[in-house]
């Protein structure tokens, strides 16, 4: 335990101006460090189990890349390092994040406030953002099976059913985790009022 008094603020990102995802959600995304803690072999054996259903492609850079490749059969696209992540984003229908150890990952932030349900392993704090069959899918670390069936229902539902999941997505951002919430926590911690001036810097810093 620490000696003294601490609070806990969670990431926060920007959340863009609400635009029609035009993605297929058939695609399916990895996006973060081929090693692993974030469980691409994992990522991969999902892919084999749909493999002529849903399309996969994977996003980033690391030591099981070679090996991936080899093992993969072509059943996942490896794009390498993605400089823009926004091009990433409009292909991407769902992101999948089988990790074996997770904090709180930007990328599910980043995804969600897009309207881009996650389906995540539960571990670390993605339970604390997702709520399963909501705004997007949990399922048990390392169980193939179960994280197949979520993708499953993700493309079975109906396009209703998919725009209220991204709508759920966005919203859970939009109340919890962005910048504008996280930087009124941090001015509270400190004694201080968020200035209604400097939210809107923050909120327009970006040119929207």
């Amino acid at each position: 335990a620490m000696p003294f008094k601490t609070r806990f603020i969670s990431n926060f990102v920007e959340v863009p101006p609400l635009r029609q995802n035009s993605a297929n959600p058939r695609n399916i995304s990895f996006a973060g460090r081929l090693s692993p803690e974030k469980g691409p072999d994992l990522f991969c054996e999902i892919a084999a189990r749909l493999d002529g259903e849903l399309t996969f492609s994977a996003y980033g850079e690391g030591p099981m890349l070679e090996e991936l490749r080899q093992s993969c059969d072509g059943k996942v696209a490896f794009m390498g390092f993605a400089p823009d992540m926004e091009a990433v984003w409009r292909r991407t229908g769902l992101l999948l994040m089988p990790s074996r150890n997770e904090g709180l990952p930007m990328a599910a932030l980043e995804a969600m406030a897009r309207g881009i349900p996650v389906a995540a392993a539960a571990t670390g704090a993605l339970p604390d953002v997702i709520s399963h069959g909501v705004d997007g899918f949990l399922f048990p670390v390392g169980d193939v099976e179960t994280a197949a069936r979520c993708l499953r229902s993700w493309f079975g539902m109906t396009d209703d059913e998919k725009s209220a999941m991204s709508c759920a997505a966005r919203n859970t951002i939009l109340n919890r985790y962005s910048t504008v919430r996280g930087l009124r926590e941090a001015f509270d911690v400190y004694g201080r009022p968020a200035a209604a001036s400097m939210t809107s810097n923050v909120q327009s810093s970006s040119g929207r």
